[in-house]
């Protein structure tokens, strides 16, 4: 069943459907804690100075034989050992990429989607507004999905912020 709340200021604040117990499962299985210390190894080691400033970080994609061996890994949820050079920047990123486009679930739930964009369609003047109502919607999100979004939100701040190094603009 959708509901709809308004904060006193008017704010579309959560459209949500209730999730199915399938739904739930779906995402605990795709995110586990072995997983998600995998993920934070790869995010972890792109996030290096050396590496973040790569040209082409997320565009690039390595060989492909060495990136289903490392996306097997943190399938696995096993240590990576990404120290060790054996993975290129351009190969870690494209299995984080690849891990994520294959959730069952989108980091930033569908459930979610059609307040996300009423927050889209507020004045860009009320920026109070729209970050509230941001932030509210970023509460919603399952455990084990907010942790890795977060991460991989700083990660995604920090190329961006060097993306007259690396390119991606």
């Amino acid at each position: 069943e959708d509901y709809l709340r308004r904060n006193s200021a008017g704010c579309l604040s959560v459209i949500m459907t209730q999730k199915t117990a399938i739904e739930s499962q779906h995402i605990n299985d795709d995110i586990t804690e072995q997983r998600v210390g995998s993920l934070y190894q790869l995010i972890e080691h792109l996030g290096l100075g050396v590496n973040i400033s790569e040209e082409g970080i997320f565009r690039k994609t390595g060989r492909v034989k060495i990136q289903y061996e490392l996306l097997e890994k943190v399938e696995r949820g096993i240590d990576l050992e990404l120290e060790g050079g054996q993975y290129s920047t351009h190969e870690c990123a494209s299995v984080l990429k690849t891990f994520l486009s294959r959730l069952s679930e989108p980091l930033v739930t569908t459930s979610c989607y059609k307040a996300h964009l009423a927050i889209c369609s507020l004045n860009t003047e009320e920026f109070e507004q729209r970050l509230y109502c941001t932030q509210l919607l970023l509460e919603l999100i399952p455990d084990q999905y907010h942790r890795l979004l977060k991460d991989l939100l700083f990660l995604l701040h920090g190329v961006a912020q060097r993306s007259d190094e690396n390119k991606m603009s």
